[in-house]
C-alpha cells in the first residue's frame, strides 16, 4: 500500500470511530449547501418557502447524497455488516423462542466438541512444560527387523549419537528407576525416580528453586552421591523446609546429599519426584553397546524440524550398524516430539480419536437440526424476502444477511457452548486426579482451544445457515407475492432439503447410540468379570525392594518369609498375603510348554504368570473349580505346583482335566534363559482379570519364590477400616527394613475402577453424547412437526370438515416422517457396523457387530420418531374443524 493509500485507509478509519461525529458535520454540511441555495433562490425573487423547496430539487436527493458520501469517505464493508447486523438483531428478538432453541441447540454441539477438542489438546497436543518446549525430541532407538519396535538406547550409542548430531542442540541421557526414599524419622517412600546426564537440566531450560543442578563432576561413579529432589516430595514430606539442601537422606539404603529442589510441578520426564546423576547408575561403568538402558532427549537447532532430525539420525544409525553390525544390526533410530512418545495424538491414539468423531457427529446433528428449523421458518419470511428482491436487493445481499443472522445465533450458542465446556472440563480434570497422567497434561482454554472455537463458531453458522439462506433466496418474489406467501412452504426444493436434513440427522444418531451401546456393554462385560471377588473389604499395595539390597534369591526369600510373618502377627490386618503383582493391573508374561503336546517352534503359546505367597485364595475370598489351592511346601525342589485360571483349563484343556497334567513356563525368548521347572497342575480357579482394559486371560499361580522380582503385590482385608489398616501395613513393612517401601496402597474396588477408566470414561463420553443426540433429534423431529401442523391448519380444518377420519390425519403427518426414519436406519445401522469396526480394538467380550446392538438400534429409532411426532399429531387430530377454517 503506497503512502497515500494507507493515509486515506486511515482516514476512513479515523471517520468510522467516530462515526458520530462523521454523522453531525455530513449533516451540517448538506444543511450549509442547503442554506446557501435557499439564499439564492430568495434573492431571485422567490418566497422563503418557494426557495426552499427549490433548493431541495436542485440539490437533488438528501438521503442519496448522504449514501455516496458515506461510501467514499467510510469503509462500505464495515458500513453494511454493521447495517446487517443491526437487520439479524431486530429480526431475532422478533421470536425469541425460536432464537433461543437455536441458541440452546447448536450450544450443546459447540460444548461438545469443545470439551472434547480441549481434553485431546491437553493430552496429545501440549509441548513439553518448559522453554520452547515444542524443540524438545524423543530419540531411541529401534528394532527394524522382522517389524517396527521401539527400544532402549545404549549408552555407547547414546554418546556416539551426541558426537554425529548436527540439527541438535544436545542431547542428554535418562534411565528410569523406582527410588525408595528413607530417613530415621518415617517410613520409607517409593518414588518414581530417574538417573538423568548432567546436562539434562540445563538442556530442558530448567532450573532448581532451590540448590543447585547436577555438575560434570557429579555424573561419575567415583563422585559421592547426590540427588535432586522433586517440588512434591519436598512440601509432602519434609514440609518445604529449605535446610534439606545438604542433608543426607537414603536412597535405596545408600546415603545420599540432596543438593537442589526442582520447581512446583516439574516431574521430568512424566512423574519423577527424584533424580540423580546417570554415572552413578549401577552398572554404568562395565554397560556395553548392547545393553540398551536409557531413553534420549534432544533440543533442535533453530530452524531444524523434526524431520530434519530424523533424517539425519538416521544417518548415524546406518553407519553406527556398518561400524558395530555385531550389536548395530537392523537397529535403527525414531524420532518425534517428545510428548508424543508418551501419549500417541489422535488417529494413532483410538480412544481420542473416537471421541472427536463423536463430538463432530454431535455438531452435525445439531447443524442438521438447525438448518431444517430454519428452512421450515422460511416459509413465515418468503413475503420478507420477496418484498426485499422487488424493492432492489440482490441474491447476493439476501444471502449475507441471512448467513449474518445465523454467525449471531452462532456466536451466542458459543458463549453457551463456553460456559458448559468450562464446566464439563472441570469435572474431567477431577476424575483424573488420582490417574498419575504425565506432569505436562493440563486441560486448559489456551489459544489453540480459543482458535477452535472460533472455527468451529464460523464453520457451524455456514453449516446451518447458508442452504436455509440459498433457499430462501431463490425464492419467485411475484408468485409468493400473488399467493400472499403461502405457496413457500410447499416447495418441492424445500422439503427435498428438509427431508435430507432429517435423514442425516437421525442416521448419525442412531450411529452414535449404536457405538455407544457397544461401548457401554463392553464396559459392563470388564466390569463383571471383577466381581468374581468381593471387592468390598480388599486392600492392595506394592513393596519395593531397594536396588541392590536384595538381589540373590536367598535373600528375596528370607525377606518373603519375614514380611509374611510381619503380617501375620498385625492385629489390624486380619488376613494378609503377598504376591508378584496386584490383580487388574498387572501379570507377567511367559512362554508356554506342555507335556506330552507338540509346541509350534515359531510361535509358542503365552499366559499370563503370578506367583503367590500362602492364604493368596483365602485372603481373596476365592474357592477352587476343581482340586486344591497352593500350599507352602509347593515350590521346594521337585515339588513344584501351579493352579491355572478356568480360561486356562478351557484354551488348553478342552476335553481332558488338567489336574496333574505339567507344563513349563519360560521367559520370552531373548530376555532371559528358561527356567527348568515343570510345574504340575494341581488346581483350577474362577478366572481373575490380571491387567487393565484387556479379556480374561489363560493364567497360572506359581509360588511366590519361583516368581522373584523387584516389587511385590500385597493383598489384605481391611477390617472395616481402610486408613488404620494401610498405616499398620507400612509400619509392619518398616519393622522388617527401613528402607523398604509400602505404596500405591488402594482399595480393590478403587483399583478396579481406576483399570477400567479408559473404557468407563470412552463409553460415558459417547453415552452422554448419544443421549445428547438423541434429545437434539427428537426437538428437531419435534419442531417439524408442531410447524407442519400450524402451518397447514386450514387444510387440516377442510380435510376434517369432508369427513377425514381423526387417524388419517395423525398419518398424514407421520407418514412422511416413518419414510425418512426408514432411510434413516438403513444409514444408520450401516453407520453402527462402521462404527464397530473403528473401535473393535477397545471391546472386551463384545462384538462390533452385536445382535442386542441392532435391534436396540430399531427400538430407539421407532421411540425417537413416535415420542418426536406424539404431540403434534396429537394436536392436528384434536383440532375444531371451525376454527382451524378460519385460519389464516
Amino acid at each position: 500500500m503506497s503512502r497515500t493509500g494507507f493515509r486515506v485507509f486511515f482516514s476512513r478509519l479515523l471517520d468510522l470511530v467516530f462515526r458520530n461525529r462523521r454523522e453531525t458535520r455530513l449533516e451540517a454540511e448538506v444543511q450549509d449547501h442547503l442554506d446557501a441555495l435557499t439564499e439564492q433562490y430568495v434573492a431571485a425573487g422567490l418566497s422563503d418557502s418557494d426557495a426552499r423547496l427549490a433548493a431541495r430539487r436542485a440539490f437533488g436527493g438528501v438521503d442519496q447524497i448522504k449514501v455516496l458520501h458515506r461510501e467514499q469517505r467510510g469503509l462500505p464493508f464495515v458500513d453494511w455488516l454493521t447495517f446487517d447486523v443491526r437487520s439479524a438483531f431486530r429480526s431475532l428478538s422478533r421470536e425469541r423462542a425460536f432464537s433461543a432453541g437455536l441458541v440452546v441447540v447448536l450450544g450443546l454441539g459447540l460444548a461438545v466438541n469443545t470439551t472434547i477438542f480441549t481434553i485431546v489438546n491437553g493430552m496429545t497436543w501440549r509441548s513439553l512444560p518448559v522453554e520452547r518446549g515444542d524443540q524438545i525430541v524423543q530419540i531411541g532407538s529401534q528394532r527394524l527387523q522382522p517389524r517396527a519396535e521401539g527400544m532402549y538406547t545404549s549408552f555407547a550409542d547414546f554418546r556416539d549419537w551426541r558426537a554425529a548430531s548436527r540439527t541438535l542442540v544436545d542431547l542428554a541421557a535418562y534411565g528410569s528407576a523406582t527410588m525408595n526414599l528413607g530417613d530415621e524419622t518415617r517410613p520409607a517412600d517409593r518414588l518414581a525416580g530417574n538417573f538423568v546426564s548432567s546436562n539434562a537440566f540445563a538442556l530442558l531450560g530448567v532450573q532448581p528453586l532451590i540448590g543447585r543442578d547436577f555438575s560434570v563432576t557429579d555424573d561419575t561413579p567415583a563422585a559421592p552421591p547426590v540427588a535432586i529432589l522433586g517440588h512434591h516430595i519436598w512440601t509432602a514430606r519434609y514440609a518445604a523446609d529449605p535446610a534439606i539442601v545438604g542433608l543426607a537422606i537414603r536412597i535405596n539404603g545408600t546415603a545420599t546429599t540432596v543438593v537442589g529442589v526442582m520447581p512446583e510441578g516439574f516431574q521430568f520426564p512424566v512423574r519423577a519426584d527424584v533424580w540423580r546423576p546417570l554415572g552413578q547408575m549401577p552398572g554404568l561403568e562395565v554397560a556395553n553397546r548392547s545393553q540398551r538402558r536409557f531413553d534420549i532427549v534432544g533440543r533442535l537447532e533453530d530452524g531444524a524440524t523434526v524431520d530434519d532430525a530424523r533424517a539425519e539420525m538416521a544417518a548415524v544409525a546406518a553407519a553406527l550398524a556398518a561400524q558395530h553390525p555385531e550389536t548395530n544390526a537392523d537397529i535403527g533410530v525414531r524420532t518425534m516430539p517428545f510428548t508424543h512418545a508418551f501419549v500417541a495424538p489422535p488417529p494413532e491414539a483410538r480412544e481420542p480419536l473416537v471421541m472427536m468423531i463423536a463430538a463432530a457427529i454431535v455438531l452435525i446433528i445439531a447443524c442438521a437440526n438447525g438448518a431444517s428449523l430454519l428452512m421450515a421458518r422460511a416459509a413465515r419470511r418468503a413475503r420478507e424476502m420477496a418484498m426485499r428482491a422487488t424493492l432492489g436487493a440482490s441474491r447476493f445481499r439476501i444471502v449475507r444477511q441471512l448467513l449474518v443472522e445465523a454467525l449471531l445465533v452462532a456466536t451466542a450458542a458459543a458463549g453457551v457452548g463456553l460456559v458448559l465446556s468450562v464446566f464439563a472440563v472441570r469435572m474431567f480434570a477431577r476424575e483424573t486426579l488420582d490417574m498419575n497422567l504425565p506432569f505436562w497434561i493440563a486441560f486448559e482454554f489456551d489459544a489453540r482451544v480459543f482458535a477452535y472455537m472460533a472455527v468451529a463458531c464460523l464453520g457451524t453458522a455456514v453449516a446451518f445457515g447458508l442452504v436455509p439462506a440459498w433457499q430462501l433466496s431463490k425464492t419467485d418474489a411475484h408468485e409468493v407475492l400473488k399467493e400472499g406467501g403461502r405457496s413457500a412452504i410447499g416447495g418441492r426444493r424445500a422439503r427435498r432439503w428438509t427431508g435430507a436434513l432429517l435423514v442425516s440427522e437421525l442416521a448419525l444418531t442412531l450411529t452414535l447410540l449404536g457405538g455407544a451401546t457397544i461401548l457401554v456393554r463392553s464396559s459392563a462385560a470388564l466390569g463383571s468379570q471383577d466381581r468374581v471377588l468381593d471387592l468390598d473389604d480388599l486392600f492392595t499395595a506394592q513393596i519395593g525392594l531397594p536396588g541392590g539390597r536384595y538381589d540373590t534369591p536367598e535373600k528375596r526369600h528370607a525377606l518373603h518369609a519375614q514380611l509374611q510373618e510381619q503380617l501375620d502377627a498385625a492385629s489390624l490386618i486380619p488376613s494378609a498375603t503377598l504376591s508378584s503383582v496386584r490383580p487388574f493391573v498387572e501379570s507377567n508374561t511367559r512362554e508356554l510348554r506342555i507335556e506330552g503336546q507338540p509346541n509350534p517352534p515359531d510361535r509358542p503359546p503365552t499366559v499370563q504368570t503370578v506367583g503367590t505367597g500362602e492364604h493368596y485364595f483365602q485372603t481373596l475370598g476365592i474357592r477352587m473349580l476343581r482340586g486344591r489351592e497352593l500350599g507352602p511346601t509347593d515350590g521346594a525342589p521337585g515339588r513344584e505346583a501351579a493352579v491355572v485360571n478356568e480360561r486356562f483349563a478351557q484354551v488348553h484343556f478342552p476335553n481332558a482335566d488338567p489336574i496333574g497334567r505339567r507344563i513349563r513356563l519360560t521367559e520370552p525368548r531373548g530376555d532371559a534363559v528358561p527356567t527348568e521347572h515343570w510345574f504340575t497342575i494341581v488346581g483350577v480357579s474362577p478366572s481373575i482379570r490380571q491387567r487393565t482394559m484387556a479379556h480374561v486371560a489363560p493364567l497360572a499361580y506359581i509360588p511366590l519364590d519361583l516368581h522373584l522380582g523387584p516389587t511385590l503385590g500385597v493383598v489384605a482385608r481391611a477390617g472395616g477400616d481402610l486408613q488404620r489398616t494401610s498405616a499398620a501395613l507400612r509400619e509392619q513393612v518398616r519393622a522388617v527394613d527401613p528402607d523398604v517401601a509400602a505404596y500405591n496402597i488402594s482399595s480393590l474396588r478403587r483399583l478396579s475402577e481406576l483399570s477400567r477408566w479408559p473404557a468407563r470414561m470412552v463409553s460415558f463420553v459417547l453415552g452422554l453424547f448419544a443421549v445428547i443426540a438423541s434429545l437434539l433429534s427428537i426437538a428437531g423431529l419435534y419442531g417439524l412437526t408442531a410447524y407442519g401442523v400450524a402451518q397447514r391448519t386450514a387444510e387440516i380444518g377442510l380435510r376434517l370438515a369432508l369427513g377425514a377420519r381423526r387417524p388419517q390425519i395423525a398419518w398424514l403427518f407421520l407418514r412422511s416422517t416413518l419414510v425418512h426414519a426408514i432411510i434413516g436406519l438403513a444409514i444408520g445401522l450401516a453407520g453402527v457396523l462402521g462404527v464397530g469396526k473403528l473401535i473393535g480394538g477397545l471391546l472386551v467380550e463384545t462384538s462390533g457387530a452385536d445382535a442386542m446392538v441392532l435391534v436396540g438400534i430399531v427400538a430407539a429409532l421407532v421411540a425417537i420418531t413416535v415420542t418426536a411426532c406424539f404431540v403434534p399429531a396429537r394436536r392436528a387430530v384434536r383440532l375444531d374443524p371451525v376454527a382451524a377454517l378460519r385460519h389464516e
